[in-house]
């Protein structure tokens, strides 16, 4: 019973670690743009504005996410009544390959990979969740199984194996030796590797867990965390961009989770889909306002427009290595 569109796309990450030493002078990574109307896939380098629209063959970004892993752009279309993942290559006119069935997919903490989940309604209140970890040409490298309640959706799946869910008005964390925790009245915000992001219901304090405990976060002034739009967390987990709510308008803000301490980015007013992606090396800070695709380095340097010409609102952002990665 877990539809495709509440499936929350969260970036990857590996966790915490040290910073890249060398700063790349331009944007890394290639981004994959949902971009509307018409429906498309967009595959663009953010250094030149070079973009080849792709079309999704019998699919909509309606059913899921649109995501890249490694050389493949992955999207939801359909076979029949039934909505069943396909991936097309990142670059060239290849055909879209299905990846098999599936009612949600999500990006794994391994770079590169997916989750695939499937739901089957048993007796009385409760559903099996089989879960298969694919990498970006559909070969199975991981399996997983989990008893839920037939009303849970499913948020994300961390580096340790546990699943985060949502659950009335909460999020529960289960981990694989069976035991879980409630975080009451949470809304997801981010995920990626070890770690998470998410809210209370009217509170403006952002809380985390990591390592096994939580911690909170008190945005300055008057911000507080846009629900309207989701966070990404940079690939060394030690940033976290939000769009936040302050009295100017719906902006982009990046968190130094070891410092604890707040930015907002300068010239980082976004649109109304608040799509925000790091880029591969974690330098750049990616983010959409209208047509318009912008990029701040390091995440604190002034947002500056790229020449991505989208002839369309951009409904998401992520960002691959691919087979472009130099």
């Amino acid at each position: 019973m877990l539809a495709a569109a509440l499936m929350l796309a969260f970036p990857a990450s590996s966790g915490s670690g040290d910073r890249p030493a060398r700063v790349p002078a331009e944007p890394d990574g290639m981004l994959v743009l949902a971009v509307l109307s018409p429906e498309r896939a967009m595959v663009a380098d953010p250094r030149t504005g070079a973009a080849t629209a792709r079309a999704l063959p019998g699919g909509t970004l309606c059913y899921g996410p649109l995501l890249a892993a490694g050389d493949r752009v992955v999207f939801f279309g359909l076979r029949g009544r039934r909505v069943v993942p396909r991936a097309l290559p990142l670059r060239g006119d290849g055909p879209a390959v299905a990846l098999g069935p599936a009612d949600t997919i999500a990006e794994s903490p391994t770079p590169g990979r997916l989750w695939l989940s499937r739901w089957t309604p048993l007796r009385g209140r409760v559903g099996r969740l089989s879960l298969r970890e694919i990498d970006a040409h559909g070969r199975v490298v991981d399996r997983a199984r989990w008893l839920l309640p037939r009303w849970a959706t499913q948020n994300a799946i961390l580096g340790d194996g546990s699943l985060l869910i949502s659950r009335g008005r909460g999020l529960v964390l289960r981990r694989p030796d069976g035991s879980r925790r409630l975080f009451r009245g949470g809304w997801p915000l981010a995920a990626g590797g070890d770690r998470f992001a998410w809210h209370r219901y009217g509170s403006r304090r952002l809380r985390l867990w990591i390592d096994d405990e939580e911690r909170s976060f008190d945005p300055p002034g008057r911000w507080r965390p846009d629900v309207g739009g989701g966070g990404a967390f940079s690939p060394d987990g030690t940033r976290l961009a939000l769009p936040v709510r302050t009295r100017s308008g719906s902006r982009v803000a990046v968190l130094d989770l070891e410092r604890g301490a707040w930015r907002l980015v300068p010239g980082g007013r976004v649109g109304d889909y608040k799509a925000i992606a790091w880029s591969p090396s974690g330098r750049w800070l990616y983010f959409s306002r209208g047509k318009n695709v912008l990029a701040a380095r390091d995440g604190v340097g002034s947002a500056r427009r790229l020449p991505i010409r989208t002839r369309g609102t951009v409904m998401s952002i992520a960002s691959t290595r691919g087979s472009a990665a130099r």
